[in-house]
């Protein structure tokens, strides 16, 4: 038959040494859903008709590991020529799952023979499609012709889904935007009704899920009536969000969020500056987890973005012009590299139709961007006069930081050269407090 999935030589590998010793197995749910869509899977799950302990003797001679084998997974470790570590590939047994008291796990799990049973319990239609190269696509819950057309629709009863595990409202949620999708009628209204159950979800996995619909989804850059729906699917992020964040909401409308998404290069941080345009980014973000590096470069794309339209009489000039040049500068130095392009976009963001300082602001991300490939980088440390040789003229205490750092100001400003003449020169004319 002809080959629907080009599958791993790895998985062809485990997927052979399990029928070889009698018993089925296919690869199964997102890897099947990704390679019909023609994109590559992140990571390979098998599901199998052997028993955990019957798993490990088929590959008593790799390596293997044992944590979730209670909920009827093995992890197998397979070394190759391209990866400097050994590849983990799960292999979970046939089950079916009992009440899900704490919305998130199954109280008890039962191995099963049929993987028809198996599929059911997964969360939409487009997760429940297995495959192998013998029997080709199983497929008994319409998931394909869901995935072409457009749809996330929930495996059974939605509400018995989203109650066994609340996260999939996020990752629902998520799907309709990465794929520009749309819910299932009766998904949606599940969703609707059960949306408190986010409250319950720990603060990491919606985190996980919101680093995963950024680095996975591609915004379109203009509103059309092809994708309006995806400014609807980001008001239910948004109401969403609103349930799990004590305090959250954002002053723009959906439309200037969406405008602001499809500036963001995928960038975790600029994207959550846009979604959490708020005073208390830094505690909201801080609440969902997030790590350190992530909250401070949102706080400052977002605190950099309304200064830069703050001070834009400061910084708007001709493209060649040394103002624009000098701003570009103290805005690189100030948060460095990339931070200072995404501040610029922010700018963007919160510019809205401004046309005419739009443009200015894509001539002020040019420059940004020069700085950025020329390491165009000014420290007072690097300057002709050190401080060493302020004290031998006699000045004192802060009156050193504040000659230092005038006199890279007129670095930067290219008002004098980096050397000692014109530097000692320069001093004279920078103001101290209390002279």
């Amino acid at each position: 038959m002809e080959y629907l999935i080009k599958l791993p030589m790895p998985v062809e590998y485990i997927l052979n040494k399990l029928h070889d010793s009698g018993y089925e197995a296919y690869v199964v749910g997102g890897c099947v859903r990704d390679s019909l869509l023609s994109d590559i899977p992140h990571d390979w799950d098998i599901c199998t008709s052997a028993l955990p302990d019957e798993i490990k003797d088929v590959f008593k001679d790799n390596r293997i590991i044992e944590t979730g084998i209670k909920h009827g997974t093995v992890t197998i470790l397979l070394s190759d020529s391209f990866h400097e570590e050994p590849v983990s590939y799960e292999i979970t047994t046939y089950r079916i799952d009992g009440k899900y008291a704490d919305n998130r796990h199954p109280d008890s799990v039962e191995f099963v023979s049929d993987l028809k049973k198996d599929l059911e319990r997964r969360d939409f239609t487009i997760n429940a499609m297995a495959y192998n190269y013998e029997d080709g696509l199983i497929d008994p819950y319409g998931g394909k012709e869901d995935l072409y057309n457009h749809i996330i629709r929930c495996v059974g009863n939605p509400d018995d889904r989203f109650k066994e595990d609340g996260l999939r409202i996020m990752r629902a949620i998520r799907f309709v935007l990465q794929f520009n999708y749309s819910f299932e009628f009766n998904t949606e209204l599940s969703i609707e009704r059960n949306i408190h159950l986010l409250s319950k979800i720990s603060k990491e996995r919606i985190s996980s899920e919101l680093i995963k619909l950024i680095e996975n989804t591609s915004f379109p850059a203009f509103l059309s009536e092809s994708n309006k729906s995806i400014s609807y699917n980001i008001y239910k992020l948004i109401e969403a969000l609103s349930v799990v964040v004590p305090g959250y909401s954002t002053d723009q409308n959906v439309i200037h969020l969406f405008d602001g998404f499809s500036l963001c290069y995928r960038d975790v941080p600029f994207f959550l500056a846009i979604l959490f345009d708020n005073q208390n980014i830094e505690q909201m973000l801080k609440y969902l987890r997030f790590s350190n590096e992530i909250v401070d470069a949102a706080k400052t794309i977002r605190e950099y973005g309304y200064r830069i339209i703050e001070e834009q009489n400061k910084w708007i000039s001709y493209h060649e012009s040394i103002l624009m040049k000098y701003y570009a500068r103290k805005l690189y130095n100030s948060i460095k590299n990339c931070p200072a392009t995404m501040a610029v976009n922010y700018a963007k963001f919160l510019s809205g139709d401004d046309k005419a300082l739009n443009d200015y602001l894509t001539l002020l991300e040019m420059a940004v961007n020069r700085c950025l490939l020329n390491n165009d980088f000014y420290e007072t440390k690097f300057l002709a006069v050190s401080g060493t040789d302020l004290i031998a003229m006699g000045y004192k205490g802060r009156q050193i930081g504040q000659i230092l750092n005038g006199l890279l100001d007129l670095v930067m400003s290219e008002a004098v050269k980096n050397n000692r003449k014109e530097l000692l020169a320069a001093i004279k004319t920078i103001d101290l407090d209390g002279e």
